[in-house]
């Protein structure tokens, strides 16, 4: 049998093959291979399957059509020399050679550079099974409508964060064409016109605008929304006038914060300087109560609480956090002063009315941004007045991880739509491209810190990332040369010398002494550092790593099944340090399972999957990855990887080498 070079799913679907469409395939066979590849992981009870198809009819007439549709779509199968559907008397499923659109769409979930970003916006066909659902029944007809919406703002999401990362021409021809998808769409207009600007191109951002406006009020009956009108105000301030006269909501005052802004700044990215706050402010206010006792207990508590929340915050150094003190003096304040800060963080006690004693008490916790007036985080900690310590470490971990989050996704959000970048900001973007973790973007982060750093040279975290780059493009290099270790494990000295007490220096030298094959040393400073952070998953995730580099693999499964229960989304190496553990111990498959849960299997990871494989003695796809990383890494050579990497075990170093060799490397 030939293979399918594409089934589509996405427009009108269609079959093609040796660059040709294909005719005569029934439309119900799309169906079917949406719901094998989205319902039912590949295979169906044909029972099932007919039920679905034919919701309306009787069971004996929906087997008796499933039957029919097989047999049309064998023949179209044998005039074509291809395989689609396998069956047996029982079950159906989808034929190994089979290749769908829907497939590659699914497995992207960054668009990172120029080309991809290209590539995905001018292969998606459009609407998800186009024109089918009107020739299924009420049932199947919804789950399509369903997928579609579904689809449809996934490839908006993606498209619309892939634009405004890729940046330039390329980005804004994205945007052009997903505004012509999603014509009125206010988001990614704001995304486009900000695009346009930072380009330079302000009469074509003026033009879409005006565009924009009429298409609203002509099919909607609209207007564009404030926050439109006031980003057009700040990027073409000569529009203000105009703006003023026709949109009547725009206020003086903001017409006066826009005039007063220096709108060059502006479009240079460079207004992070005006700035006076490189990192987030805030302030957490005193709970109010709806739960009294006679002794004052509970209030007690809840202070305790809010100093521990408030020490944790600080000891994160991601935040400036005002002390609990001058939040108490806040609430009391009427008119209540201006403290400049960016996110308030509010408490309320209540009693759990499940409850009939005061044993049990609930903390409500609402994290809220002061410029957009949005709750980020409304969550709930059950407390229990007799068993405090009862995972109460724990449970302050888990919020002031929220709250990180939370707040970092809304500084990039803002950004995105204003365009204003403060060091935060830049460090926050740098942290995005480290995630993606290939070689361009390492040294695209590298740059991003540094920005950060001019910005705000006494910025902790953007130090420690900076650092970071140096290490990570030493591993993804493979080169015995130190030279990069020896800059990241300077500027660790530097940063432990300025904050001796803060975990992050200390995990940077430990990975640096690590790839310099001081083992011993590298634990004994990661320890360290734990000590200063007890609770922070990366930290327990590389001593996980160090242990395995130790030879031992036990303990290291164990540390990161910890890392995992305190960060259960976790970045990619998390898996990438549990999968090489469980290789070393000779569960491959696992190895193989923990390695499939990363975003994606990247250029670097090519080399494990195919020492997996070659050890399970699957020489095909031993082969197929081995082939893939040389494509990316074409001087990699077994000799000079086994002189630099960092294992005390010699049987380690073995192991591995034996399953690189059988996987064809030299």
């Amino acid at each position: 049998m030939g293979k399918i070079r594409m089934i589509n799913l996405f427009g009108f679907p269609c079959i093609r093959a040796c660059n040709k469409s294909l005719k005569g395939l029934p439309t119900k066979t799309y169906l079917v291979v949406a719901l094998l590849l989205i319902e039912y992981g590949g295979t169906v009870r044909r029972s099932s399957l007919a039920g679905y198809l034919w919701e309306n009819r009787d069971t004996n007439l929906a087997n008796l059509n499933l039957r029919q549709l097989l047999a049309r779509i064998r023949r179209f199968e044998r005039q074509n020399s291809l395989e689609i559907i396998y069956s047996d008397h029982s079950e159906l499923g989808l034929a190994s050679s089979i290749s769908c659109d829907l497939n590659e769409f699914l497995s992207i979930d960054k668009l990172t550079n120029s080309r991809d970003l290209l590539n995905y916006t001018s292969n998606f066909g459009g609407e998800f099974l186009k024109g089918t659902e009107d020739c299924v029944g009420e049932g199947l007809s919804k789950w399509i409508l369903t997928q579609r919406q579904s689809y449809s703002n996934q490839f908006l999401q993606l498209v619309l964060k892939g634009a405004l990362y890729v940046g330039g021409n390329e980005g804004i021809k994205a945007l052009e064409y997903l505004l012509s998808v999603h014509p009125y769409n206010e988001k990614v207009f704001q995304s486009l016109i900000l695009l346009l600007s930072k380009n330079d191109k302000f009469e074509l951002a003026r033009n879409y605008f005006e565009e924009f406006a009429k298409r609203l009020n002509q099919d909607l009956n609209i207007k564009p929304e404030t926050s439109t009108i006031n980003l057009v105000s700040r990027l073409l301030p000569e529009m203000i006038p105009y703006l003023q006269s026709k949109y009547s909501f725009l206020s003086s005052a903001v017409y006066g914060n826009v005039l007063s802004k220096n709108i060059e700044s502006f479009r240079s990215m460079e207004a992070g300087k005006n700035n006076n706050n490189p990192i987030p402010r805030l302030m957490i206010l005193p709970s109010s109560s709806d739960v009294h006792d006679s002794t004052g207990y509970n209030k007690s508590l809840i202070s305790s609480l809010i100093e521990d929340i408030t020490l944790a915050l600080c000891q994160m150094q991601s935040f400036v956090v005002l002390a609990p003190h001058t939040a108490r003096q806040f609430v009391k304040l009427e008119p209540q002063p201006n403290f400049d800060v960016d996110y308030i963080i509010s408490t309320r006690l209540i009693k759990d009315n499940a409850c009939s004693s005061q044993k049990e008490i609930r903390l409500a916790i609402s994290l809220t941004s002061v410029s957009s007036g949005e709750i980020l985080v409304a969550e709930e900690l059950f407390l229990s007045t007799t068993k405090i310590h009862e995972g109460y470490s724990e449970a302050i971990q888990f919020l002031i991880r929220k709250i990180n989050l939370k707040v970092d996704n809304s500084i990039l959000s803002e950004f995105r739509i204003s365009g204003f970048a403060s060091a935060y900001t830049f460090y926050l973007m740098g942290k995005e491209r480290l995630e993606i973790g290939d070689l361009p973007n390492v040294r695209a982060a590298r740059k991003t810190f540094q920005h950060a750093l001019k910005l705000s040279p006494e910025f902790y975290h953007a130090q420690q990332m900076l650092a970071r780059t140096y290490h990570l493009e030493w591993f993804l290099l493979g080169r015995p040369d130190r030279e990069l270790l020896l800059k990241a494990q300077t500027m660790a000295a530097k940063i432990i010398k300025s904050k001796p007490t803060i975990s992050g220096g200390h995990w940077e030298k430990g990975v640096t002494q690590l790839y310099l094959g001081d083992i011993a040393g590298a634990l004994e400073t990661t320890s360290l550092a734990s000590s200063f952070a007890p609770y922070h998953a990366d930290i327990i995730a590389h001593k996980a790593d160090i242990l395995c580099h130790n030879g031992q693999h036990g303990e290291a499964l164990k540390q990161i099944k910890i890392a995992l229960k305190l960060n259960p989304l976790p970045p990619d190496n998390y898996y990438w340090m549990q999968g090489c553990s469980k290789f070393f111990i000779g569960k491959y498959q696992e190895a193989l399972r923990s390695i499939s849960q990363t975003k994606a299997i990247t250029p670097i990871s090519f080399r494990f999957v195919a020492a997996c494989h070659a050890m399970l003695g699957n020489k095909e796809k031993s082969r197929k990855y081995k082939n893939l990383y040389l494509q990316e890494y074409p001087d990699f050579k077994m000799k000079k990887w086994s002189s630099i990497i960092p294992m005390r075990s010699n049987y380690d170093v073995a192991h591995y080498m034996e399953a690189l060799c059988l996987s064809g490397f030299d």
